[in-house]
């Protein structure tokens, strides 16, 4: 229920995704992972018992580390999202989602960055091989 309120809420103000904050750590979305890229480096919360183990967020991870994108599992913090470069969402329906504004703030320059852009073409190619289809099965 929790989601499906935050969801509704984002999607009366405009919003495409609610995502969830716990002590001051950015966890997920209601129908997302969420990624942040600091540096070069894309990071997204590690899995717990609050952060589900979606299947396209387990395939941006292993394009990462199949293409040598550096990344990691470690907490996000709030005070920390605005010196992000970039940030998107992933999930069975979105894919892979530019992030391009939290609470109204441009992230980076407002548009898909080039980072983003770049696992987006990446994950279009594997989803296009059939790989995606023997994990879901």
């Amino acid at each position: 229920i929790p989601n499906c309120l935050a969801n509704d809420l984002a999607q009366r103000r405009g919003c495409i995704e609610a995502i969830f904050v716990r002590d001051g750590a950015v966890l997920e979305g209601t129908l997302s992972s969420f990624f942040a890229v600091f540096d070069g480096v894309a990071r997204t919360a590690p899995l717990s018992n609050y952060i589900l183990a979606g299947v396209t967020r387990q395939v941006v991870l292993e394009i990462c580390a199949r293409e040598g994108i550096p990344y990691s599992e470690e907490p996000i913090y709030l005070e920390e999202l605005h010196d992000a470069q970039e940030m998107f969402i992933t999930g069975t329906t979105r894919e892979i989602a530019p992030v391009i504004r939290v609470d109204g703030k441009p992230v980076g320059s407002g548009r898909r960055g080039p980072f983003v852009q770049r696992l987006a073409d990446l994950f279009k190619l594997e989803t296009e091989a059939g790989t995606m289809k023997a994990r879901a099965s």
